[in-house]
């Protein structure tokens, strides 16, 4: 029988960087870091704040873009690592298309899948990423919901976390449709999975 032993690590938090390569990586733009304040069991989608790069993330963002730059990918993409309380980096894993939490670069000003879509089209997308990155908090309501369903998360911490809330990821005051299709559709499951009892 053979055994396999890994080092556990000991997270502190867990962090993104989402970007968009362009030309085969010879431009690899990641304007900021989402760093995942409340982690979910199933999803790496989390309550998260995605903010400027600093000098805490140089080393990873300069080793992000040689890799992109050497596999030669253009589009989007992520990358997710892990920061252990050691204080050392660990990488989980890389997505090749644009991510589910991507939502919060364009929240922050960062506008990636329309930079793309210029640079498709031949049209000049520069002054589109002079940007400035504006700090911002996402909020998965209806993953954040179901932690207050099974008690891992206060309805009073919640509702503190909504007041700063920049962007929730359902929830858009501009097209409420499908939120209020999607929580129909929740509500009948339940109801449906209750009465089977």
């Amino acid at each position: 029988m053979k055994v396999q032993i890994q080092q556990l690590v000991d997270k502190d938090y867990e962090y993104q960087l989402i970007g968009l390569s362009l030309d085969s990586g010879n431009e690899v733009i990641i304007p900021g870091v989402s760093h995942v304040i409340r982690p979910q069991a199933t999803t790496n989608t989390g309550f998260l704040h995605y903010k400027p790069l600093n000098e805490a993330y140089k080393e990873q963002l300069r080793l992000c873009k040689k890799f992109i730059s050497q596999v030669g990918y253009s589009g989007l993409f992520s990358m997710e690592f892990l920061r252990g309380k050691d204080g050392k980096d660990y990488f989980m894993e890389i997505n090749f298309r644009n991510d589910g939490n991507a939502i919060c670069v364009t929240t922050s000003g960062v506008n990636l899948p329309y930079i793309w879509y210029l640079y498709n089209t031949k049209v000049d997308y520069r002054k589109e990423f002079s940007n400035i990155v504006n700090p911002v908090y996402i909020m998965p309501e209806f993953a954040d919901m179901s932690l207050i369903r099974h008690g891992q998360l206060s309805i009073w911490q919640w509702l503190k976390d909504i007041r700063k809330t920049d962007r929730f990821m359902e929830f858009d005051k501009h097209d409420k449709s499908p939120f209020w299709c999607y929580l129909r559709m929740r509500l009948f499951r339940l109801v449906k999975k209750r009465t089977k009892k």
